[in-house]
Formats: structure tokens, C-alpha cells, sequence
């Protein structure tokens, strides 16, 4: 990469590097800069599987779908990256699902309390109306009583 920036198959290889070694995000980049700079279809759709991989493995599943189609539109007869496409959506859809029920529970959960808040002041209020009612009653049979 030094002698020549412009080498994707370098900037490839590196990014397989790092991925092997757990660096994913460097894994990524160099993944990615090795696909923007490649003419040969081949290269870049090892290097858009390989970022789909990387992607997967930190559960970003939007950012894996693109890629794996990225490496689809560079070689559409690969069953491999048809079947991780197929599984990033599919991950991609239930993450969104747990994300869509749990805005909905804690839109529920906020309308409960709301509920019980205002149950709570009418409920005081009912209280204070009792007892307000309660005193007069006492204060109405003492005065009777000292007649």
C-alpha cells in the first residue's frame, strides 16, 4: 500500500487481515477502499461479502444487507453471499420487530403510568372529598348533640 495506493488487492488482503484478527472496523475500511478502487467485478465482491461478514459479526444487519447486495451486483451467481444476504434481512426484520415491540411496550408502559398518576389525583381528591364530608358530618351531630 505504501508503494502503490491505488493497489485494491492490497488494501483486500489487509482487510482480510484485520478481519481475522478481530479488528473489524479497520477490517471495513480497507474492505471498502479496496471495492471503490477495483475494476475487476471479482475483487470487488469478495471485498462487499467481506465487509457483509465483518458487518454481521457486530450485528449492524442494515449495513451487512448492502453490502451483501453490492457483492450480488458484482457476481449475482454466488450462492454464499445470496444465502448471508437472505440471512442479514432476516435478522434485520426481527431486530426491527424487537426494536418496534419495544417502543410500543414502553409507549404502553408510559400510558399505564399516566393512567395510574391520574387515577392517584383523582383518587386524592375523592379522599379529601370523603373526609371533608365525614367532618362536616361529625361537626353537624356535635352541634345537635349540644342543643
Amino acid at each position: 500500500i505504501a508503494k502503490d495506493k491505488d493497489n485494491a488487492e492490497a488494501r483486500y488482503n489487509l482487510g482480510n487481515l484485520y478481519y481475522n484478527k478481530e479488528k473489524r472496523f479497520s477490517a471495513v475500511q480497507r474492505l471498502n477502499q479496496s471495492s471503490v478502487l477495483s475494476e475487476d467485478k471479482t475483487l470487488k465482491h469478495k471485498a462487499y461479502h467481506n465487509q457483509g461478514n465483518a458487518f454481521m459479526k457486530e450485528k449492524k444487519y442494515a449495513l451487512a444487507v448492502e453490502a451483501y447486495k453490492n457483492a450480488l451486483r458484482n457476481d449475482p451467481t454466488d450462492e454464499e453471499t445470496r444465502y448471508n444476504f437472505a440471512l442479514a434481512k432476516e435478522k434485520l426484520k426481527k431486530e426491527q420487530q424487537q426494536n418496534k415491540d419495544k417502543k410500543d411496550d414502553q409507549s404502553q408502559n408510559k400510558d399505564k403510568k399516566e393512567n395510574k398518576d391520574k387515577n392517584e389525583k383523582d383518587g386524592g381528591e375523592n379522599h379529601a372529598r370523603e373526609r371533608f364530608a365525614q367532618l362536616l358530618n361529625l361537626l353537624y351531630h356535635q352541634r345537635n348533640k349540644n342543643k
